[in-house]
């Protein structure tokens, strides 16, 4: 029985980045982003206000998140992207763990910032259920299609149970 090798990690590589990028074209959020002539501008933007993190398993990417955190004056960390392969299955909230995981440990160990924001579609109630159940909070910015939600570094260190690292149960 094989045994699938997982790997999470930060990528800093331009060509790597927008090689998971381009694996999630087909995601309707992240089709402006993939656009072949937007691509290489946000890649840009990312590697230079932000973080990517990828999963990997057996070396193909089935998740990432990329974020900026270079809000300094309000301490926020905001989610651009976040993206999972629909073939993962029940595997998803494991990978959604470990990448979340991940950028709350980079969040406060790298860029020492304090919330987290994102901006989710009106649409995706499964993703409003998910960032409720984490914690998340409702900001007033609102937009006719999108929500913005706010939490607290530490509140979602402590309702993700990290400890210690991303990698500790």
């Amino acid at each position: 029985m094989h045994k699938t090798q997982i790997a999470v990690e930060e990528l800093t590589d331009k060509k790597q980045i927008k090689n998971v990028l381009l694996v999630f074209k087909n995601c309707e959020f992240l089709s402006a982003m993939t656009d072949p002539d937007k691509i290489d501008k946000f890649v840009e933007k990312l590697t230079t206000y932000g973080r990517i993190i990828a999963e990997y398993h057996d070396g193909v990417p089935v998740g990432f998140i990329s974020f900026y955190d270079n809000n300094t004056t309000e301490k926020t960390a905001f989610i651009n992207a976040f993206a999972l392969d629909d073939k993962l299955g029940f595997l998803k909230g494991k990978t959604m763990n470990r990448l979340a995981r991940h950028m709350v440990f980079t969040i406060h160990n790298k860029a020492d910032m304090q919330f987290v924001k994102i901006e989710v579609n009106k649409r995706n109630k499964l993703a409003i259920r998910l960032y409720e159940h984490l914690g998340f909070e409702y900001l007033p910015e609102d937009t006719e299609q999108t929500y913005f939600m706010k939490i607290e570094a530490e509140k979602l260190e402590r309702n993700l149970g990290i400890k210690d690292g991303p990698d500790r149960k």
